[in-house]
C-alpha cells in the first residue's frame, strides 16, 4: 500500500471516531485529497480558479456535515468526493455557479463497484502526488516551516503586486502563520527563502494542456470544452481570432501536447487547408511563459536569493519533469520554456533536456533520492 493512501486511511479512522481529533484528522484528509481532486479537475479542462473553488467548496461542505457523514474506507471517501465535484463541474459547464451540495449525494450512491474501481485510480493519483512531492524536495529544496503560508504570501506580493503590509495583515489572521510584523518585513523575508522563490516560479510556469489552450484562444473553460468536443466533427467555433480549422490545430498542439508532425498529419487526414506551422507560430506570443518569468524576475530584483534560486538547474529540472510527465515533446519544452529560462540566465537547450529525459537522468536522480528517503523503496 502506498504511503499516501495509508495516510488517508488513518485520517479516516480518526475522523470516524469523533473523539476531539476531527479537526486534525480532517486537515490530513484535505492535504491528501486536494492534489488528487485538483489533478482530476484539471484533466477535465477547468481553469485554476474554478478548480480551487470547486475543491475548497467540496471540502467545506463535507466539514459542515461531519456529524452525519462517515466513510468506511478510502474507496467511499474518494468516491463520495468525486460525485460532489462532478456535479459541480456539470453546473459550471452549464454556465452557472458550481453548486456544491454534499447533502444531495446519498452515501449509498458510492457503495457499489464504481467506488471500488475508482479507488484504484485514486491510488495511482496518490502515488503520483507522492512522486511530485519527492520531486519538489529533490529539485526545489526541503519545505521550510509554515511553507504553505509563506508561499501564498509571496505569491500575493510577487505575482499579484499587493503591498507587503496588506499581506501581513491577511497572514496574521491565518492560524499557523506564526509571528508576523505589521510592517511587512516578515512577508518580504519569506519571499526571499530559496524554496519559496523556486516554488513560486515553478507554480507560475506550470500549466496543463487545457490551461495553455484556453490562454491561447482567450476563452473560458466551458467555451474551450465545447470547442474540444466539436474538433473531431470539424464543427469547432471560431475563437480568439482563429478560424474553426485553426482552433483544431491549437487544440491538437496545446491542449493535447502533440508533436507538430503529428498535428500536420491530423490536419491532412481531416482535409484542413490551414497552414499548420504558421498557425502554431501565431500562438507563440500568446504563451504565458516569458511574460510570467519576466514578472517574477523583475519583482524579485531586490531579493538576494533570486539568482541562486532561479539560475541553477533545480527549478528547470522540476519543470522538465512536470512537462515530460504530461507528454510534452522535448522540442516544444525547449521552445516554450527556453526564453523564460534565459531571463534567469539559465540555458535550457535541446541536448540538455534530451539528457535529462531520454537518457533518464532525472528519473535516476529521483529514484536515488527516494531510496535515500525511504527504506521501503531501497528494498524494492
Amino acid at each position: 500500500m502506498n504511503e499516501g493512501r495509508l495516510r488517508v486511511e488513518r485520517a479516516l479512522e480518526h475522523f470516524a471516531r469523533r473523539d476531539g481529533r476531527n479537526d486534525e484528522a480532517f486537515g490530513r484528509l484535505c492535504d491528501a485529497t486536494r492534489p488528487v481532486l485538483t489533478g482530476y479537475l484539471r484533466l477535465k479542462g477547468l481553469d485554476r480558479d474554478d478548480v480551487e473553488d470547486v475543491v475548497e467548496g467540496a471540502l467545506m461542505k463535507i466539514w459542515e456535515r461531519r456529524d452525519v457523514l462517515s466513510f468506511p474506507d478510502v474507496a467511499h471517501w474518494f468516491g463520495y468526493m468525486k460525485r460532489v465535484v462532478d456535479r459541480a463541474v456539470i453546473d459550471l459547464h452549464r454556465g452557472g455557479r458550481a453548486k456544491l451540495e454534499a447533502d444531495s449525494v446519498p452515501l449509498q450512491d458510492v457503495s457499489d463497484d464504481r467506488a471500488r474501481s475508482f479507488v484504484h485510480d485514486i491510488a495511482d493519483a496518490l502515488e503520483r502526488c507522492e512522486l511530485d512531492r519527492a520531486a519538489d524536495r529533490l529539485w526545489l529544496g526541503e519545505e521550510p516551516p509554515e511553507f504553505t503560508t509563506k508561499l501564498l504570501a509571496a505569491k500575493m506580493v510577487v505575482l499579484d503586486g499587493q503591498d507587503p503590509r496588506s499581506v501581513a495583515q491577511i497572514v496574521r489572521r491565518i492560524r499557523d502563520a506564526g509571528p508576523v510584523d505589521e510592517t511587512g518585513r516578515s512577508v518580504l523575508e519569506w519571499a526571499a527563502e530559496v524554496r519559496v522563490v523556486r516554488s513560486l516560479a515553478g507554480d507560475a510556469l506550470s500549466y496543463s494542456g487545457p490551461d495553455l489552450a484556453r490562454i491561447v484562444l482567450g476563452c473560458a473553460s466551458d467555451t474551450l470544452a465545447d470547442a474540444v468536443g466539436k474538433v473531431g466533427s470539424g464543427r469547432a467555433p471560431d475563437l480568439g481570432g482563429f478560424t474553426s480549422e485553426e482552433v483544431a490545430i491549437v487544440v491538437w498542439k496545446f491542449y493535447c501536447f502533440e508533436p507538430t508532425t503529428q498535428v500536420a498529419r491530423r490536419a491532412e487526414d481531416a482535409g484542413l487547408s490551414v497552414q499548420v506551422d504558421r498557425t502554431i507560430e501565431r500562438c507563440g506570443p500568446r504563451l504565458p511563459f516569458l511574460p510570467v518569468m519576466r514578472l517574477v524576475w523583475d519583482s524579485l530584483r531586490e531579493t538576494p536569493t533570486r539568482e541562486p534560486a532561479l539560475t541553477t538547474p533545480g527549478l528547470w529540472k522540476r519543470l522538465a519533469f512536470h512537462y515530460a510527465a504530461q507528454g510534452l515533446p522535448h522540442l516544444d519544452l525547449v521552445a516554450w520554456l527556453g526564453p523564460a529560462a534565459e531571463v534567469a540566465g539559465f540555458r535550457l537547450e535541446t541536448m540538455t533536456v534530451h539528457a535529462w529525459i531520454s537518457n533518464r537522468r532525472l528519473a535516476k536522480e529521483l529514484i536515488a533520492f527516494l531510496r535515500r528517503a525511504s527504506p521501503e523503496v531501497a528494498r524494492a
